[in-house]
């Protein structure tokens, strides 16, 4: 873990010396997201960020460390109207990908958690097309880092170390109105009116593979060389009259030879994950998967809002046994999104009745940019 720690404060060092000394907007956002498990009853969130005034080719200079993640870029820079470059730099430290946490059917499994830890840069080249289309094209090169906690199976067998060359081919159709959640880091949650839609295709190449994870029954960790996967995504936000609208989100994901490493984040109510109320924070791991969300907002006054939601997931391998039988789950709960001039209060609470005994969320957020 010190080569971790080690290459992200390098990294840091070295865009502190590049980064201009401009003008700029900071943001920051405290939130956490608990639930009834003895083992992991709160994940905390903490991100601090500070988007530069443009600066290079009318560019988007950004400093952000989310929780464990230190990210830096210099986005959106123009050649021409239609063309948009981007780089960036990041690590993370320990807690990668949530792996330090292991559910099945809801429980938490210490014994197969691990520390997971990375550093990679990413290029990326951007056509824009008429009525709000575009491609993009990605490649990100990292490499990963593990380590055992104190909790750790002596017997499970750590993922390899890695290098990873990560092409991806992003299309998209932006029809969505304009938002504070878009431009503001404290707000997480973003408004939706109209539509939009996307879809990633890539691959994952890496230097080395083998087969990971606990011993005894049947594993799911046999990752190839070679991965190559697909996402899609869509959001659409549909007026009912002056204070309701409807909101629908829905993605889904198919991959081939995928491990924990890349699947899909599904459960909880936070936004880095594929939601489903009431249930713990990433407590379902899964490459092939189609889910949806469906809220209805309601302005309760001044720039408050309150929605209840539900949501549901198809997924490959419910129980986490490289089963390839599919499977549903599902959760409801309601949502508070609170606007303040520059504060945002995030308020999310859920059941998830697909787990066996109780199971349920609650999250809370505030941020603040300025």
């Amino acid at each position: 873990m010190r080569r971790a720690l080690e290459l992200i404060l390098a990294t840091g060092c070295v865009a502190a010396c590049v980064t201009p000394s401009i003008a700029g907007r900071f943001s920051a956002v405290l939130a956490g997201e608990a639930g009834p498990d003895d083992s992991v009853p709160f994940h905390g969130i903490a991100v601090l960020a500070y988007d530069f005034d443009p600066w290079i080719a009318a560019g988007q200079p950004s400093i952000v460390l989310d929780t464990d993640t230190l990210r830096l870029g210099l986005t959106e820079m123009r050649l021409g109207d239609r063309w948009r470059l981007g780089i960036e730099a990041a690590g993370e430290a320990l807690i990668a990908g949530l792996l330090t946490d292991h559910y099945v059917e809801g429980e938490a499994q210490p014994e197969r958690g691990f520390f997971a830890s990375y550093i990679e840069a990413r290029g990326r080249i951007k056509r824009l097309a008429d009525g709000g289309g575009w491609a993009e094209l990605s490649l990100t090169g990292r490499r990963w880092l593990f380590d055992r906690t104190d909790e750790t199976d002596p017997a499970l067998v750590l993922p390899p170390e890695a290098w990873v060359l990560m092409p991806r081919v992003h299309l998209g159709w932006w029809r969505l109105a304009d938002d504070a959640g878009w431009r503001e880091r404290q707000r997480l949650f973003p408004r939706l009116r109209g539509f939009a839609l996307g879809i990633d295709l890539g691959l994952d190449l890496r230097s080395a593979a083998r087969d990971w994870g606990s011993t005894g029954a049947r594993d799911r960790n046999a990752a190839a060389t070679v991965i190559p996967l697909v996402r899609q995504w869509a959001r659409l936000g549909v007026p009912l009259g002056e204070r309701l609208r409807i909101e629908v989100e829905q993605r889904a994901g198919y991959g081939v030879d995928e491990d924990d490493l890349t699947r899909a984040r599904i459960g909880g109510m936070n936004p880095y994950v594929v939601a489903v109320p009431g249930a713990p924070w990433a407590a379902w791991l899964s490459e092939r998967f189609v889910g949806g969300r469906v809220a209805l907002p309601l302005r309760l006054f001044g720039d408050v809002e309150l929605a209840p939601t539900a949501a549901a997931v198809w997924l490959r391998d419910v129980d986490r046994r490289d089963a390839d039988a599919m499977g549903l789950v599902w959760g409801a709960g309601a949502t508070v999104d609170a606007r303040f001039g520059p504060w945002q209060v995030d308020l999310r609470g859920g059941v998830c009745p697909s787990l066996d005994g109780p199971s349920w969320s609650a999250y809370f957020g505030v941020g603040w940019g300025g």
